[in-house]
């Protein structure tokens, strides 16, 4: 329950104290100073179409007798703000009420989320506002603005947190409910249920309950939860609120990954309000503990100085609220203890890096320098030249660079660019380099395409052909390599830091999905950064001639779709583990099926016969290919040419990445 009360209270709205309500309006509300802002959306490029959400803020109470409800306006709209931004639910899955909510309105918008919400999706409630015991048990429950001091009306104005649950998850998806109310006492067995705090977790609660759903609330049995005056928020919907914007990232275990689960969150906040000097209130979680809450959300934690209002920029991790004594000193005796070593550690690892860095960077330059004195002196690839070629590629395929410190030595690969030329000087002179099968130490078995001509495109007489799939001749003139798979989660969460597929559950070996073309782009990049190489999304028509595999066959590798490809007939409705089923011709799998895969080209109309075709010069979306585990064998013909918008990602879209040869 929110009142003015920083320890708001509750007394029986049907026997509600003027001294307690005197006492609330006493309190003069802090100075705001400079508090870090969780009102200003963090747009990440997340996105979470299968989610939907009810934002409810009630600061206004119809009634008289009810106090109103500071901040809670706000609350809801920052919330609010974090479903569309952060999270990317899209606007018009969320419905936000602030006014007007009374019980009924809150039930009915409810029953509309749990419909529209399935199978992995999210149905996300938040409430701000009053919340109360019922009369008959102490059931939680949460109330809308019409709300009486009446204890015959009281409940019919109210509505259970277990009736938001269970109508929430009436579609088949997860529930996730956040609650910044109190709750306290049991009705009319005589303890108060008082007025002014914020929500409600009597025991019990969990029995019978779906264990997937999560309840977040910001107090637990017995205790009052309030404002945090010199944010302007609830004090718990403020932290809340900054956990999801990535200040909770590694609060357990000092490991960032860019993502904020559920367990992150709790500890975060349970720290910050112990640090802010905010101990009226224990936010309490019944539940399912694993839902990632955010991802990309790596805005750094603040340090705030709470007797004055100042938040201090830090490059540490761990998000903590640091008060300080009126002379300056940091408080909170063992608190800032762990910090200070924390922050020491910290600084230790950033400096560890730096010098890794900086010694990656000289034993790079010195490879290329011995590059340029050896590449000046060959001519005409004799025994003599390769062999020394072969031995600048065994010693700078393997350079490396160390720090020794008190945690040890450690060791760090250095990628030499140079590396790669001298192989293709040395596939030049018939060593097989540019023609074999290539080890990515990022992306695993790239298989040699060969340079060729095929019929791109499909025949009038093919079974299931699309207008759009004119048939023409294309010649490749130079080999690549590709992918013998899709990008995995895993290869995503080793360059990228998190996993943003809608389906973690499938496993590090399934393909990587809900990216965009953009996202896509951005992982080549530093993937090559990494592996001092370029890798890109290749063609329209490479992955067209690669899926062909030098066949003519409507799938990859088999005119039996379910051969070689996961489709809607065979995949359970659901991603599957990389190379599962047979492989095309040239050892490629899951070039029919899986997941859609982004390429480089601008969808558009084919032209007529061409060499190394890059697709249209400007257009509106990007070419998609191979059809997916949601769609049928129609979209999963080799021939399908297909498009969506480059920002778009989706449970079904994933992509593998090629490499030029030299």
């Amino acid at each position: 329950m929110k009142s003015t009360l920083p320890t708001r209270s509750f007394l029986p709205l049907y026997t509600l104290l003027s001294i307690g309500l005197l006492a609330l309006l006493a309190v003069a509300p802090a100075r705001a100073g400079a508090i870090p802002s969780v009102d200003d959306p963090l747009r990440t490029g997340s996105k979470a179409p299968a989610d939907g959400g009810v934002v409810i803020g009630i600061e206004d109470y119809v009634r008289n007798e009810i106090p109103d409800v500071p901040y809670a306006a706000r609350d809801a709209q920052a919330f609010n703000d974090f479903l569309v931004s952060t999270r990317g639910v899209p606007t018009d899955r969320v419905r936000l009420i602030d006014s007007g909510a009374s019980a009924t309105k809150i039930r009915a918008a409810v029953t509309a989320l749990g419909e529209s919400v399935h199978a992995g999706g999210v149905a996300w409630v938040y409430f701000a506002g009053h919340g109360g015991a019922s009369l008959d048990g102490g059931a939680r429950m949460v109330l809308g603005d019409d709300v009486s001091n009446d204890p015959e009306t009281f409940d019919a104005a109210s509505v259970r947190v277990a009736e938001l649950e269970r109508l929430a998850g009436a579609g088949g998806g997860r529930v996730m409910i956040v609650v910044d109310a109190c709750y306290t006492g049991v009705g009319r067995s005589g303890t108060a249920v008082l007025t002014g705090q914020r929500a409600v977790v009597p025991g019990g609660y969990t029995a019978l309950r779906p264990a997937a759903n999560v309840v977040w609330t910001a107090a637990s049995a017995g205790q009052t939860s309030g404002p945090f005056e010199a944010a302007q928020h609830g004090a718990f919907t403020y932290f809340a609120l900054g956990a999801l914007r990535g200040w909770a990232d590694g609060d357990i275990d000092g490991t960032r990954d860019g993502s904020v689960t559920m367990d992150e969150a709790q500890s975060y906040v349970q720290r910050a309000l112990r640090s802010a000097q905010i101990t009226s209130q224990t936010p309490e979680l019944v539940g399912a503990r694993d839902l990632v809450l955010s991802l990309k959300a790596k805005e750094a934690a603040p340090v705030i100085d709470v007797k004055r209002s100042v938040a201090v920029a830090t490059p540490i991790s761990a998000p903590v609220v640091v008060p300080r004594s009126e002379s300056g000193g940091s408080g909170g005796g063992g608190l800032a203890a762990d910090i200070a070593a924390l922050q020491r550690a910290k600084a230790m690892v950033v400096a560890r890096d730096a010098k890794l860095a900086e010694l990656s960077v000289a034993k790079a330059a010195e490879g290329a320098t011995a590059w340029r004195e050896l590449s000046a002196v060959l001519s005409d690839g004799s025994a003599a030249e390769k062999s020394l070629v072969e031995k600048y590629i065994a010693t700078w395929t393997a350079a490396k660079v160390w720090v020794d410190d008190a945690g040890g030595r450690t060791e760090s690969a250095v990628a030499v660019a140079e590396v790669d030329t001298a192989k293709g000087w040395l596939g030049k002179y018939g060593k097989g380099w540019g023609g074999s099968d290539w080890t990515s130490p990022t992306l695993g078995t790239m298989k040699w395409i060969p340079a060729g001509t095929f019929m791109m495109g499909s025949p009038e007489t093919e079974a299931g052909r699309y207008r759009n799939e004119s048939q023409h001749s294309v010649t490749l003139t130079k080999g690549y390599w590709l992918m013998e798979h899709e990008v995995t989660q895993g290869e995503w969460q080793a360059v990228m830091g998190l996993n943003p597929s809608m389906d973690p559950e499938c496993g590090a070996t399934c393909p990587v999905e809900q990216v965009s073309w953009d996202d896509a782009v951005a992982f080549a990049k530093k993937a090559s950064a990494r592996d001092g190489v370029r890798y890109a999304l290749p063609s329209e028509a490479e992955w067209e001639y690669a899926a062909r595999g030098g066949q003519d066959t409507l799938y990859s590798g088999s005119n039996e779709a379910t051969a070689t490809g996961w489709i809607l007939d065979n995949s359970g409705t659901t991603p599957h583990a990389v190379c599962g089923l047979a492989r095309n011709a040239y050892g490629l799998c899951d070039m029919s099926g899986n997941v859609w895969e982004w390429t480089s080209d601008w969808y558009g109309d084919y032209g007529g016969n061409a060499t190394d075709p890059t697709g249209a010069s400007t257009g509106s979306h990007r070419v998609n290919r191979g059809g997916s585990w949601a769609n049928s064998a129609r979209e999963a013909r080799v021939a399908n040419h297909a498009g969506y918008d480059p920002a778009y990602g989706n449970g079904d879209i994933g992509f593998r990445l090629s490499r030029s040869s030299p």
